[in-house]
């Protein structure tokens, strides 16, 4: 699978999406998941980088993924701090 740098993600959607749409009101943010497992929801955090696999634990529950996709839609404060990251 071929994986793209996260800092080329971010330039790519600010480059491509936002201008093209010419819509001054869209607004994004990328959630990038390492590996995905089953489990129960727990406590979660926010990187503005991927971690070096070999220092962090890469595995999120899909519960946490939705969890965190649903607080940061729904959290005003939490989506100010994300938007177009």
């Amino acid at each position: 699978m071929l994986e793209i740098p996260h800092r080329f993600t971010t330039l790519l959607l600010s480059y491509f999406i936002f201008p093209k749409t010419g819509n001054l009101y869209l607004e994004w943010t990328v959630v990038r998941t390492a590996d995905l497992v089953d489990g129960l929801s727990s406590k979660y955090e926010f990187l503005d980088k991927p971690q070096n696999p070999f220092l962090a634990e890469m595995a999120s529950t899909r519960a946490n993924i939705a969890k965190s996709m649903c607080d940061v839609l729904l959290i005003e404060k939490l989506w100010e701090e994300w938007k177009f990251k």
